[in-house]
């Protein structure tokens, strides 16, 4: 997750360095915890940054053109809901969660290469 994800927002990228710095520290404990209140409270953490990161791109986004939030609205639901069907792992094998994170980062990083850069890039020339 380098320089992929920089999109010319101040506030954005801030947040998109905030945010891998919280996945980076949940993985730590999605991939190696044993204890079910503790793995889902971890899920929880990284559920609310994601969501809280999602909200200022979205209303970044709804700045200067509606339909380009509604875009990443779609896209940042369906990366929550990866989330959400992680937390219905807490009680399965570490192997299991550890697929769904390498596919959370997976999509995280093909959202960022493809929907949030390009379109934030996209919205800057826009509103130029």
């Amino acid at each position: 997750m380098a320089d992929e994800w920089v999109t010319d927002y101040d506030d954005t990228d801030h947040e998109h360095a905030k945010l891998f710095d919280t996945l980076r520290s949940v993985r730590a404990v999605v991939l190696h915890c044993r204890e079910p209140v503790l793995l889902a409270e971890a899920l929880d953490v990284m559920r609310a940054r994601m969501k809280a990161h999602f909200t200022v791109e979205e209303r970044e986004a709804a700045t200067t053109d509606a339909e380009a939030a509604d875009i990443l609205r779609q896209d940042h639901r369906a990366l929550l809901r990866m989330v959400d069907r992680m937390r219905l792992l807490t009680a399965t094998s570490t192997a299991e969660r550890k697929v769904a994170m390498a596919e959370l980062f997976a999509a995280l990083q093909k959202h960022d290469r493809e929907v949030d850069a390009p379109l934030f890039r996209l919205l800057r020339q826009k509103a130029a």
